[in-house]
């Protein structure tokens, strides 16, 4: 009977360590899976990040043309030296960057539009959801969406502050060169 006994402990030992090893080496196989694929993801997102170029001055060349209606550096109005050299220059600029303050306010416009869509779909589907868990999946995503929402929001805010000041800005240039 001992010996019925021994056998037995050492039958259920062995089928325990059969059991418990490969569960141990999975788990280290989806975690280097997990983390291959996280790296990958990044890679993905580092590619489709696009390269950006700093225009200075320096690109542009400053044009020191005179307007067709001065001949030797009189303005419309008669008077000598009122066009300077950098104001032309200076328009240009304040000019692109205005173009690209409205084309940063409209693309993120367009992503607030999306992400509208997003919350919708989301919201929908945590309405008919009936586990408990994934319905509380769906609602923690809305209310990381809607935090990303409300950072849209600023974002766009500051646009318009920034649109608004270029506009005045460039109105009291236009007044100044008169």
């Amino acid at each position: 009977m001992k010996t019925f006994k021994w056998i037995l402990s050492a039958c259920l030992l062995t089928s325990a360590a059969v059991i418990v090893v490969p569960a141990s080496a999975q788990n280290a196989n989806d975690s280097a899976i997990v983390q291959a694929a996280k790296d990958t993801a990044k890679e993905r997102a580092s590619d489709k990040k696009k390269t950006t170029r700093v225009y200075t001055n320096d690109d542009f060349s400053q044009r020191h043309e005179q307007p067709p209606d001065s001949a030797n550096g009189t303005a419309a109005t008669g008077t000598p030296g009122a066009n300077k050299p950098g104001d032309a220059a200076k328009s240009v600029n304040d000019n692109q960057k205005l173009k690209d303050l409205q084309k940063k306010l409209a693309e993120s416009k367009g992503h607030e539009q999306d992400l509208r869509r997003q919350l919708d779909t989301l919201q929908k589907k945590a309405d008919v959801e009936t586990s408990v868990d994934r319905r509380n999946m769906y609602l923690e995503m809305i209310s990381d969406q809607q935090t990303t929402l409300a950072e849209y929001r600023r974002t766009q805010n500051d646009l318009e502050k920034q649109i608004e000041e270029e506009k005045k800005a460039e109105e009291k240039n236009k007044e100044s060169q008169k």
